[in-house]
């Protein structure tokens, strides 16, 4: 079973990394609360370019 990491707040998963190196196990996961960290990217949330409008 893996270990779940989970931060407080407003930290985001990088705030284990350094424990993360230290731990032998290889199964350690650290996760992002909802609405903290980097948002999911779909297709439908590829960047736009905007351009300036003269």
């Amino acid at each position: 079973m893996p270990a779940i990491l989970i931060h407080g707040v407003p930290d985001t998963h990088r705030v284990w990394a350094g424990v993360r190196r230290h731990l032998e196990r290889t199964d350690v996961e650290a996760w992002d609360l909802p609405g903290f960290g980097a948002p999911a990217r779909t297709a439908s949330a590829a960047p736009r370019r905007s351009t300036p409008t003269g």
